[in-house]
């Protein structure tokens, strides 16, 4: 279950990057670097899309079933709150 920390790690450096895609939508002039603000909508829309759901899917099962070691407790929080605030911003808010 080794895996299911790394993602949730991967999940976390995704929300992060979310973060700084909303942040860089708001700067005007960024087109010089377009190339890095393409990476960044990739890594901060597209991948925590797919990953929050699925992890936090898996980790609800995953401590429901009575494995809670498996990753520290703060990181499931954190992506969960990314995870219902990202629902909202890009479901609910359209």
């Amino acid at each position: 279950m080794r895996w299911l920390l790394f993602m949730n790690r991967v999940a976390l450096i995704c929300n992060l990057c979310c973060i700084a895609t909303f942040v860089v939508k708001q700067i005007k002039g960024i087109d010089e670097y377009q190339y890095i603000v393409g990476t960044l909508i990739i890594l901060g829309y597209v991948m925590p899309i797919v990953l929050n759901t699925s992890l936090a899917l898996i980790t609800t099962i995953a401590y429901s079933i009575g494995k809670k070691h498996i990753i520290p407790k703060f990181l499931f929080v954190i992506n969960m709150i990314f995870f219902l605030l990202q629902f909202y911003f890009f479901i609910i808010s359209k």
